[in-house]
């Protein structure tokens, strides 16, 4: 989530519905939320995440989360791959939520 090009590819598909792991759940529902009134990804998602949990528990899985994705600035990035992977899991879990 640290490109603005990938952020904006994907933005109109991604639902935060997709996500059916707790935690994740609500790692995307913070990100999404703050993306969508503020056109930016949040650079605090744990603070937004603070703010939001009162259950500790689920705080420190979506911390675990957040620092198990972090992104090294010197990563190289194939964006055409990662789009079309992002794609794919986007139509794959919007098809699993038609089935349920």
């Amino acid at each position: 989530m640290h490109n603005s090009t990938f952020v904006a590819k994907i933005r109109p598909i991604l639902k935060v519905e997709y996500f059916t792991e707790i935690s994740d759940f609500l790692i995307a529902d913070v990100i999404l939320k703050y993306l969508d009134k503020y056109n930016a990804v949040p650079e605090a998602v744990n603070i937004l995440l603070e703010e939001r949990l009162a259950d500790g528990h689920q705080y420190e899985e979506a911390k675990k989360i957040m620092e198990e994705i972090k992104e090294p600035s010197n990563a190289p990035h194939d964006l055409d791959w990662l789009l079309e992977m992002t794609v794919t899991w986007c139509r794959n879990a919007a098809a699993a939520l038609k089935c349920v």
